[in-house]
């Protein structure tokens, strides 16, 4: 491990994956430890590795796993292709690895289209996930607004969503912090922000099991930032 002793760090890997919000998304019968564990590999290639065609892969098989996964891919291939610091993506490739992610979609979106569902997912998902209206009847303004507020309010009290925007603020905090002057990782964690931020809008819903690879990926921002820091007092 490139930051700490390797038995810390197995105790450490050990204590996330026993922690309460892993257990309770690992207990669900749905693909979100799946779809965590690609993107977490993924954006271990942009941070720690650098290497692209196995991030790329990993993004592929992030989608294969939860299609909306295709909004977080979108971003950061769309933030990495443009970062001053991270040029290692052109023009030309980003447009092959866009086609290519659309192409996934498309594929995975057309087979249940049979079963009335919209290929754009979310528009009709979102009908489902509000148990006390009418599933046939599209998403009105208000009801929109109510549905973000109790939702908003569950992730309150009943998620680790601002736990982990607290871990977040720590990897932002800095005695002369500026957005003119943000590290890689900085800006990294605000396009993950970004991502959460669209995905809310799209669909009113912070539970844990929909962001898990985001948490690891804080987590890891965080032991990047916190070894930096050590370094820097020992050096």
């Amino acid at each position: 491990n490139a930051y700490n002793r390797p038995g810390i760090a197995f105790l450490a890997g050990l204590l996330i994956m026993f922690s309460i919000f892993t257990l309770a998304v690992a207990g669900l019968s749905t693909p979100d430890c799946l779809s965590a564990f690609f993107l977490f590999v993924a954006m271990y290639f942009i941070l720690e590795k650098q290497h692209i065609a196995w991030m790329f892969i990993f993004f592929l098989l992030a989608v294969f796993t939860r299609v909306d996964n295709i909004i977080t891919c979108f971003f950061m291939l769309t933030f990495l292709t443009f970062s001053p610091t991270w040029k290692r993506i052109s023009k030309a490739k980003y447009l092959l690895m866009l086609t290519a992610l659309a192409a996934a979609y498309v594929c995975i979106m057309l087979p249940v289209t049979q079963f009335g569902w919209n290929i754009f997912y979310y528009s009709r998902y979102a009908r489902h996930i509000d148990f006390s209206r009418d599933f046939d009847h599209a998403v009105g303004f208000t009801s929109w607004l109510s549905f973000v507020y109790s939702k908003l309010v569950t992730a309150l009290v009943s998620t680790h969503f601002t736990f982990f925007l607290f871990l977040a603020l720590l990897v932002m905090a800095s005695p002369a912090f500026s957005f003119r002057k943000l590290s890689f990782d900085q800006s990294f964690l605000l396009v993950l922000i970004s991502v959460i931020f669209f995905r809310f809008l799209l669909l009113p819903d912070l539970s844990d099991r929909f962001y898990f690879g985001f948490y690891l990926v804080i987590i890891l921002l965080l032991m990047r930032k916190f070894s930096s820091l050590i370094l820097k007092q020992h050096y």
